[in-house]
């Protein structure tokens, strides 16, 4: 309705846009999509990359709930890349590591990856050399 008022008012003619909510969503995500593809196949995979993940509790797209959301980074020869924030069934290893596998697939950067690293237990490990060691 915002549409055709706005279109009416620039003395445009209605009949050559298309205001019909489901098309402006196919062409938004079409759209998203496009982009999406562009930012995958500009990426460099020449370099050796490390993973970066780290589980979080986050507000799912309804608002209503939290669910269990990965975020899964990519960083090497200078650059960084999230490759997804997948929602996770359960917040098991395995299910951790079929989104990691699939995003690294979905990027086909699975042959250059050199280190994993989890945050929580990167985080975890440092406090308890801290407590044990002082160091």
């Amino acid at each position: 309705m915002l549409l055709a008022t706005a279109t009416k008012k620039f003395g445009e003619d209605m009949m050559l846009y298309n205001v019909n909510r489901s098309s402006i969503k196919r062409q938004r995500e079409k759209y998203r999509k496009e982009i999406a593809n562009e930012i995958k196949n500009s990426f460099n995979r020449k370099f050796p990359l490390t993973v970066h993940w780290d589980g979080k509790l986050l507000p799912d797209l309804t608002g209503n709930v939290t669910v269990d959301r990965l975020p899964i980074v990519v960083t090497g020869g200078g650059e960084e890349q999230l490759l997804g924030v997948p929602k996770l069934g359960s917040v098991t290893g395995l299910h951790m590591v079929d989104a990691i596998a699939t995003a690294l697939n979905s990027w086909s950067v699975e042959s250059n990856v050199d280190v994993f690293r989890y945050h929580s237990f990167q985080y975890w490990w440092e406090k308890w050399c801290m407590c044990k060691f002082g160091v």
